[in-house]
Formats: structure tokens, C-alpha cells, sequence
């Protein structure tokens, strides 16, 4: 444990502070004074100073030392559970994202600035073998067939200010048009890789919108939602389907996502 770590966890204990107490007051999530006092991350110049006015401490810089040693990663076994699959999807991705840009390849341009706030870079779907998925139907509709699984991949962007925390799934059915049958299909929280990996199962009919949320600091969240269909074999492709004659998804969850952790003590988005 550095400098820093000691001296938040000891005068936070001093001025007998939760770590609740101390996240509200410096505005960030309970999480992040964790991982402060834990001397995993350390805090930006910006929530240093909020730290001494609040714990009345004056931090010294730490100049040529050894960054800290890093606790046990919680989430280990389950990274190694889904290692393989994951690092056939990111393989099968790539092959497949380089042969698509091939022919074309564009001018080299300027690096972007880096993003204050996190950002959503891409969303993929893959087959249970790796293989990657083309679920378009044209219409803005992403389609499956009842029965298939498939695996969801959410690749994001660290914010320079702002980090991700977790990426959850939510599923509302389609012509409620309101979230009072809204429901959470899972959650990952995230440790240090810029993705997450969800199984999906499609077992009956479907018709939903599903949003998926990077959880961030301070409660923000960034959501981008997909339309999402799942209809028999024989549907698929028909031509004279029409989307006002189908019928509303059940209230109590067509679409089942795979909880990989435990949200229970996770800030979830209302």
C-alpha cells in the first residue's frame, strides 16, 4: 500500500468515515475510494484536492517508487471461465474486421482526443463457436431464431475523468414504451479490460428493446439500445411479416441473460 492509500484510510478512520461517507463527499462512487485505499488506482489531481479539504491532509508527491502491488482480482475464476471463449471472439473479430476492411483501406488520420466521459467503441454478436454474427435484418431490427444462444460482445472506452465501473443489460418489451416491465438480464463488473461478454439465450418469441449500459463513476451511466427480434426458423427471411400483427413479448423476460457476478452491493442504474 502507497503513501496515498495510507493516508486516506487512516484519517477517513480518524474522522470516522464509511467509505460511503467519503464517496458521497467527493462525488465518486463507493468503489473508487476502495480501489483508492487499496492502492489499485489513485486519485486525479482534481479529487486529491477534494481529499485534503475533506480529511484535512496534505498529500506528498510520490516521485520514483514502485508502483503497487495489485490486489487478487475477485473476478479471476470467472475471467478464466470465459478466457477461451472470449479470446475466440476477439481472434474471430479480427480476422473478420481486417478481411471487411481490406479492399478499402482508409487514409491515415489525427488521433482523437482522448473522451472526458466513457465511450461505447463497438457491440458484436458471435455464434457459440466464435463465429461472428451478422443479425441485421435491414430494418433496424437485430434477428435471432427461438432457441439460438449467442454471445454478446461490448467493447468501451475508458473516460479520462470518468471511468467504467460495470456494463449491464436491460430488456424492455416493445409497445410499453415506458420501463414499468423494464428488467436487468446482467452484469459485469469491470476490473481493467475494455469489454464484457454476455451469453444470451432466445428461447421463445421475442420482441424487446435491449439497452446496454456502461455503469460509471459517480452514478453516470452511457446506454445505447439495440432492437432485438427472436422468431421461428420459418419466419426468418419471410417477406410479408409484418411487425404491427406481432405479438408483445411476455412481461416476464423472453430474453435470459446469464448473470456472470454477483450485483447485489454493484450501484445498479434505476
Amino acid at each position: 500500500m502507497n503513501n496515498i492509500a495510507e493516508t486516506i484510510k487512516q484519517a477517513r478512520e480518524a474522522r470516522g468515515l464509511t467509505q460511503e461517507d467519503l464517496a458521497e463527499k467527493c462525488g465518486v462512487s463507493r468503489q473508487a475510494v476502495s480501489k483508492w485505499e487499496l492502492g489499485v488506482s489513485v486519485p486525479t489531481e482534481e479529487n486529491l484536492n477534494i481529499l485534503e479539504e475533506v480529511l484535512g491532509v496534505v498529500f506528498e508527491p510520490e516521485a520514483d517508487k514502485e508502483a503497487p502491488a495489485k490486489p487478487r482480482n475477485p473476478w479471476r475464476t470467472a475471467a478464466i471461465a470465459l478466457g477461451i471463449l472470449t479470446l475466440t471472439a476477439l481472434v474471430s473479430f479480427g480476422v473478420y474486421a481486417a478481411a471487411s476492411n481490406a479492399p478499402d483501406t482508409p487514409e491515415p488520420r489525427a488521433a482523437a482526443p482522448e473522451p472526458t466521459e466513457p465511450t461505447i467503441t463497438g457491440i458484436w454478436f458471435f455464434g457459440e463457436d466464435g463465429t461472428p454474427l451478422e443479425p441485421d435484418r435491414g430494418d433496424g431490427w437485430k434477428s435471432f431464431t427461438v432457441g439460438q444462444r449467442v454471445y454478446l460482445l461490448v467493447s468501451f472506452q475508458q473516460g479520462t475523468e470518468t471511468g467504467v465501473q460495470g456494463v449491464s443489460l436491460f430488456a424492455t418489451p416493445t409497445g410499453t414504451e415506458t420501463y414499468d416491465q423494464r428488467e436487468q438480464l446482467a452484469v459485469q463488473a469491470i476490473v481493467e479490460q475494455p469489454f464484457a461478454l454476455f451469453p444470451l439465450d432466445f428461447p421463445e418469441e421475442t420482441m424487446v428493446h435491449l439497452d446496454v449500459t456502461l455503469e460509471c463513476d459517480g452514478g453516470r451511466t452511457v446506454t445505447e439500445t439495440l432492437n432485438v427480434i427472436a422468431l421461428p426458423v420459418e419466419e426468418i427471411g419471410s417477406q410479408s411479416y409484418e411487425f404491427e400483427s406481432y405479438e408483445e413479448a411476455a412481461g416476464d423476460g423472453s430474453v435470459i441473460g446469464k448473470v456472470l457476478y454477483d450485483a447485489s452491493t454493484f450501484p445498479i442504474s434505476e
